[in-house]
């Protein structure tokens, strides 16, 4: 192509056809501007493609993370429920007028005690605000990743703190008893607390249901909290699924 062009020029000057020769030239170098012009709007076109398919990509997998998180929250609701009632159990057996110690002893080593954390799914959306590619997202759907992000992180850092309080109360309980003998690594427990669960009025019963207390507050709590999450992470899914404009 490039020979054929030469050719036509060179003859063109040849014949001394200047006007002619300087109309080809206007037409070359506009059939060069399309060309580049074309090439121009294919690259941008592509460029769109590949950053229309990281977008679609994002979503899905945020979408994804969502719906997991929503599977952990029912499954840690479940256990908080199971645990409740084991202390409720508990607690209830201790308020009766006739109490019975070995009763009491055997459903204090029926309770279920745990501290369980709920730890979002949602990494693609951390992902997003560290490479700055949340701009790929239209504005609404940007608004309601970052105020779940927020939301998110808030309802970290208050369920860490109830967290704390029970495992210091639990752990100023486990300073006054024989942990040794409580693990059953000894068959000898220390005199000092030798049976104390045997007595509803020593130090270390009264300690033990203070730090129920923290449980069964705690596990209250956290199924209000799971509940909360629970309602904002099916918001942003039917906002993230909805491709409809904001």
């Amino acid at each position: 192509m490039i020979k054929f062009f030469r050719k036509i020029r060179q003859k063109m000057l040849t014949e001394n056809k200047f006007s002619k020769y300087l109309l080809y030239a206007i037409g070359e170098i506009a059939l060069v501007m399309i060309g580049i012009i074309l090439a121009l709007q294919v690259n941008n076109q592509n460029e769109i493609r590949k950053l229309n398919n990281l977008y679609k990509t994002y979503e899905v997998n945020i979408i994804s993370e969502l719906k997991t998180d929503l599977l952990k929250l029912n499954e840690m609701d479940s256990l908080g429920k199971v645990r409740t009632v084991t202390i409720e159990n508990y607690v209830d057996y201790f308020n009766t007028d006739k109490l019975d110690t070995n009763i009491l002893k055997s459903k204090a080593d029926s309770l279920r005690l745990n501290l369980n954390f709920f730890g979002t799914s949602t990494y693609t959306i951390q992902d997003l605000l560290s490479t700055g590619n949340l701009k790929l997202f239209p504005s609404h759907k940007r608004n309601a990743l970052l105020k779940y992000k927020n939301f998110a992180d808030k309802i970290t850092v208050a369920e860490f703190k109830s967290l704390e309080q029970v495992d210091e109360v639990t752990l100023d309980f486990r300073k006054e008893i024989d942990l040794l003998f409580s693990f059953n690594y000894t068959q000898k427990e220390h005199t000092e607390v030798k049976n104390w669960e045997y007595n509803i009025d020593s130090p270390q019963m009264r300690m033990r249901n203070n730090s129920l207390s923290y449980y069964l507050k705690l596990y209250q709590r956290q199924e209000r909290i799971y509940e909360s999450i629970r309602k904002e992470t099916i918001k942003l899914i039917e906002i993230l699924e909805n491709n409809n404009k904001g």
